[in-house]
């Protein structure tokens, strides 16, 4: 018996002799003439603290680690490689997963199955054993789960958390396929029935996932009585999550007409007629901030009362999420991942045009029926018009945004009519802003206390289900058992007399990229673009306070105006300069730049939110642009160049907009692996002004 209790098979016995001989074998080779076994626990696979001293202080990382066996049952394989850290293993090797590692770093995938009998599916059996299962139900304790995007009844999912991980060795060379009638793909096989033949390069797969913790914390609650949205906050010296893998989303490149793919697997157990989640166990220590959900949803409401951008940028968010969860993910109408942007790119231009154009009594986008909305796409795409197209967009005849307005217009229509009620938007905001205090609380608590480090961010995503009056935002210890960080920042709070965590929280919202976007906006706007392109040549006799640089500081100082303590006001204008670079290329491009800078404001002021590409560009199209030197700019981008038959517009203009909307990796945006939403539509649920604005930024 191992000292959980847990009976052992052949391959733990295997794994504790495996051990004991490599342990031996390390000894004799320093030359010990005598047997001597030192922690020889540690090279037991199966034993676990506190039974165990280990001699290594490589921390482990949460999720604990995994067996990882060669098994191959018709070549009669069934050996050891490695013990690994079970995260890594699951967001490489579940269904669609193909990487290189072990021996001769060959190519490997998991053990598992399509499902015949469910097209999208895949049998995990027999790529585990387990440790435990649950249902769903016990730990979220709700009727449907709000973590996934399929709303499942919670009673119908099973979390099975694996012990032993199985893969099976692929060759260099192998080819993948995509077959249609199981909707599965298949590595080094050629199955019957119609398959797709893909690139040689395994598919790019993202592990779609949550967690949530196993019980209610129960620690003591300090109040903060001075925050608008922290109501009180707690520490966990000792807390369990739980790392839910619920799908695999695949983008492939079909072989025979380079189309791209995106399709989704999910998993079940060995024929039981239920889905299956992959749990991982995350042991950790704890801090719990309660966040006061009717102070988020009445704060959220002011600010769009008086900032009409943040609301109709907010809104817009919304359209994508919904197009994402809707057309892409639950009824696969746009056919990839990388359609979506594109299509919401359309509705965009339509809310511009209907914002400018006399002959619509709509005032934005989602107002106009499906009808209305095709015949206005038709009219941009037209390819004599020369608008849209040269964005790179298929014309009317082809336009595969179209034909989805056409052939699912009800759908469209209930899309648009849900992004525009207000009970919607302020239901999108209030997580926006949750997940928002999320990732801000992770940087302020690295930046502000004594702690450093990095954290593992948590949020309640079903917290809308449970009617309750507070919403739980976390951090916990990216190492397993905790290793003191979140300790820390507990001990700060407690040690600080009235810490203002509104003011720490919002200026996470101070975004460099953002600023320097403002700056170099704010530069060229009511300047003369040879003027500017003169006085940048000659920066080597550069007058503080008349030349370039001292321009460029104005413009700084006012993109940053009563805020600039919360940005690094050197590295902010390094990066402007550099901006301002790759736009000085020529004098011809300085000018043009000025001269669509110039623009900026008065199209924000027509659409009420932050300008895009293809607002700029349908402006221009309606504009008279009187100097001819930039006519003939603005032709020679519109027609490409001789290097280029496609039209270069679209980029140049995407040069002079501010990139960083909602939010992006330079505030908010953290890395994919580590947010719930990081494989789907990070930034989208994420809002930096809004949470600046809620905060008292």
């Amino acid at each position: 018996m191992s000292n959980n209790g847990r009976s052992l098979d052949d391959d733990d016995r295997l794994g504790r002799l495996e051990g004991i001989q490599q342990h031996l074998q390390d000894l004799e080779d320093l030359g010990y003439p005598f047997l001597h076994l030192p922690n020889i626990f540690e090279q037991d696979p199966v034993a676990k603290p506190p039974y165990v001293v280990s001699d290594s202080f490589i921390p482990e990382s949460v999720g604990g680690n995994i067996r990882v066996v060669h098994r191959d049952p018709e070549e009669d394989i069934h050996d050891s490689l490695a013990t690994e850290n079970l995260e890594q293993m699951l967001g490489s090797y579940l269904p669609g997963g193909y990487k290189q590692r072990w021996e001769n770093f060959n190519l490997w995938q998991g053990r598992w199955d399509p499902v015949q009998e469910h097209p999208g599916r895949t049998d995990i059996a027999p790529m585990f054993e387990f440790d435990e299962r649950l249902p769903l139900s016990d730990l979220l304790k709700t009727e449907r789960e709000d973590y996934t995007g399929y709303e499942l009844l919670t009673e119908d999912v099973t979390i099975y958390v694996p012990r032993k991980m199985h893969v099976q060795r692929l060759p260099y060379d192998t080819q993948y396929r995509w077959h249609e009638g199981l909707q599965n793909i298949f590595a080094d096989q050629n199955p019957p029935g119609r398959t797709l033949r893909l690139g040689r390069s395994d598919p790019t797969t993202n592990y779609l996932w949550f967690r949530h913790y196993r019980s209610e914390p129960e620690g003591e609650r300090t109040s903060v009585d001075d925050s608008r949205v922290i109501e009180s906050y707690q520490f966990e010296p000792e807390t369990e999550f739980l790392r839910c893998y619920y799908a695999s989303l695949l983008t492939m490149y079909e072989k025979e007409n380079n189309d791209t793919i995106s399709r989704t697997l999910s998993y079940e157990h060995g024929g039981e007629d239920q889905r299956a989640f992959v749990g991982a166990l995350e042991e950790s220590q704890l801090l719990l901030m309660d966040v006061n959900r009717a102070r988020v949803r009445s704060q959220a409401a002011r600010v769009f009362s008086k900032r009409s951008d943040i609301e109709r940028d907010t809104r817009f968010a919304l359209l994508y999420k919904e197009a994402w969860e809707q057309l892409f993910f639950q009824e696969g109408i746009l056919e990839h991942v990388f359609a979506v942007e594109p299509f919401v790119k359309h509705l965009i231009a339509a809310d511009y045009w209907t914002r400018e154009h006399p002959d619509y009594d709509a005032d934005s986008v989602f107002e106009l029926s499906t009808e209305e909305l095709s015949d206005l796409l038709s009219t941009l795409l037209a390819p004599e018009a020369e608008r849209l197209t040269l964005m790179g967009y298929d014309d009317a005849s082809s336009s595969r945004v179209l034909e989805i307005l056409r052939e699912h217009d009800e759908m469209i229509s209930g899309l648009l009519a849900e992004c525009r009620e207000r009970e919607t938007l302020l239901d999108f905001a209030e997580e926006v802003l949750i997940h928002s205090i999320e990732h801000a609380l992770s940087t302020w608590a690295t930046e502000a206390t004594p702690a450093g480090g990095s954290f593992e961010l948590w949020y309640d995503v079903n917290f809308q289900q449970r009617d309750d009056d507070i919403a739980h935002v976390g951090i916990y210890d990216s190492i397993q058992g905790g290793a003191g960080i979140a300790t820390e920042v507990y001990d700060y709070l407690e040690a600080t007399a009235n810490p203002d965590l509104d003011a720490g929280l919002a200026a996470q919202g101070a975004c460099h990229t953002g600023a320097a976007d403002r700056t170099v906006l704010e530069l060229l706007s009511n300047a003369n673009g040879d003027v500017l392109y003169d006085l940048y040549e000659d920066r080597s006799s550069d007058d503080e306070m008349t030349g370039f640089r001292g321009r460029l500081i104005d413009a700084r100082d006012t993109a940053v105006g009563a805020h600039a303590d919360a940005y690094n006001l050197e590295d902010l204008t390094s990066q402007a300069e550099k901006r301002i670079s790759s736009l000085f290329e020529t004098r011809e491009t300085a000018r043009f730049y000025a001269y669509v800078a110039d623009r900026y404001d008065e199209v924000a002021e027509t659409i009420e939110r932050t300008p895009r590409s293809v607002d700029l560009l349908l402006h221009l199209d309606r504009e008279l642009i009187h100097d001819p030197r930039v006519k003939q700019t603005y032709q020679r981008f519109a027609r490409g160049t001789n290097r280029r038959d496609l039209s270069e517009l679209g980029e140049r203009l995407e040069e002079v907009t501010v990139q960083c909307i909602t939010a992006c990796p330079d505030c908010l945006e953290t890395e994919g692996p580590n947010c719930v939403h990081g494989g789907t539509y990070q930034s989208k649920l994420l809002s930096r002004k809004l949470l600046s604005e809620v905060c008292g930024y």
